[in-house]
């Protein structure tokens, strides 16, 4: 596994986190 920094880290969250919700909001449409 690619250790990140916290910046690219915190992208990445964000990232999936963004990608969950679309994926939740989409399954509730």
């Amino acid at each position: 596994m690619k250790i990140l920094n916290f910046d690219d880290r915190e992208q990445w969250l964000n990232a999936r986190l963004g990608k969950i919700t679309g994926t939740r909001l989409k399954d509730i449409i």
